[in-house]
């Protein structure tokens, strides 16, 4: 998968989005 070799940018990405999505499972 491409997905396990991501550059730190998209790693980035994903990690802020990943936070947005957990904020807004939580409320």
């Amino acid at each position: 998968d491409s997905q396990k070799y991501l550059s730190p940018q998209e790693r980035k990405k994903l990690a802020k989005q990943l936070e947005l999505t957990e904020r807004q499972v939580k409320t």
